[in-house]
């Protein structure tokens, strides 16, 4: 049986965000004003930390039984008859400077939302905007161990139209 483990990245850019309205909240509340207002955003900001720490993936795990996300909450499992294929996207036009790579399991239904597994971050000065390595590793990876179709790099797309450019449009 071949199972692969695929650890998730610490989104560092929402937790820096909540950290910077939890600290103004704070400042609201030293410097006296709107007292209300600082508990408010400095209470919400603190449970959405709580909320991300307890039920955010910290890992999943894909095998020919099925895909499994593993949280501090618990461990859910997905069936592979639900998905079709794995993809690689951005949903953003493709640029020179940055772009955001997304590993997303295509479902079968075409109004089913498309399961995003990974996301890869590459900044650089040269062209073709093309993924990178380990994003292309992590797609086969997953597509040899649960038997699932390589969709590959389809380009720009937005969720909703995962669907129509990997299953509808065959491309492969």
């Amino acid at each position: 049986m071949h199972e692969y483990r695929l650890k998730q990245p610490k989104n560092l850019l929402d937790r820096l965000e909540s950290v910077f309205f939890a600290v103004f909240g704070l400042g609201l509340i030293l410097m006296e004003r709107r007292i209300a207002l600082g508990l408010t955003l400095f209470a919400f900001t603190a449970w959405s930390l709580w909320r991300d720490f307890y039920k955010c993936s910290r890992e999943i795990v894909f095998s020919e039984e099925g895909i499994c996300k593993i949280s501090r909450e618990g461990t859910q499992t997905l069936p592979l008859e639900d998905f079709c294929g794995v993809a690689v996207f951005t949903d953003t036009k493709r640029s020179r400077i940055i772009n955001i790579y997304r590993i997303a399991l295509v479902p079968k239904q075409p109004y089913d939302t498309p399961l995003t597994v990974y996301t890869a971050v590459q900044s650089f000065t040269r062209l073709p905007a093309l993924p990178p390595e380990s994003v292309n590793y992590i797609r086969h990876r997953i597509a040899e161990c649960t038997g699932l179709q390589d969709f590959g790099d389809i380009g720009s797309a937005t969720l909703s139209e995962l669907y129509a450019k990997c299953c509808f449009l065959n491309q492969d």
